[in-house]
């Protein structure tokens, strides 16, 4: 019986392990002329609702708190952020946006993201995200990390606004 029980949680064992493997596709669309108008929320809105995502978000303004829990970077003086992330925890999505002050390096900001998002363990556990898309349009970043098809659904959204 023991021995039963002991290959029966060695399979669970392995199998859990298998199932938090890893897939990184890491890319950068080219950034858009002109910052989209509106507050992040009213931006958030606009673009957070695509049809390939199935699952309920939450949204909230970003402090400096948890910044670098969802970005993995040091909120930049004087910049504000919002972000919409699934409401269960282990699925990999979340859509940042991040408005900057006048005096930022945005294209650092950017390259920074792409940088620290791309290399080590991610936010979540025993999942990552397909797709890491980070685009700057005037002052404002949008960083992805989703499914790739919502990836690209939510850039072309973003890239849409006036």
């Amino acid at each position: 019986m023991k021995k039963i029980l002991a290959i029966i949680m060695a399979a669970t064992l392995a199998i859990s392990m298998v199932a938090c493997g890893s897939k990184d596709d890491s890319g950068e669309t080219a950034p858009s002329n002109g910052t989209p108008s509106g507050t992040l929320s009213e931006i958030m809105e606009k673009i957070k609702d695509v049809p390939s995502l199935e699952i309920q978000t939450i949204e909230a303004e970003m402090t400096a708190d948890d910044w670098e829990y969802h970005t993995k970077i040091t909120m930049p003086k004087g910049a504000e952020g919002m972000i919409s992330d699934a409401m269960m925890s282990s699925q990999a999505h979340s859509i940042v946006l991040i408005r900057l002050p006048k005096d930022a390096d945005g294209d650092a900001i950017v390259n920074e993201l792409l940088t620290k998002n791309s290399e080590g363990p991610s936010k979540w556990i025993c999942v990552d995200a397909e797709k890491v898309e980070v685009v700057r349009r005037g002052d404002i970043i949008l960083f992805v990390q989703s499914w790739e098809d919502t990836a690209k659904e939510i850039v072309s959204k973003f890239n849409e606004l006036k």
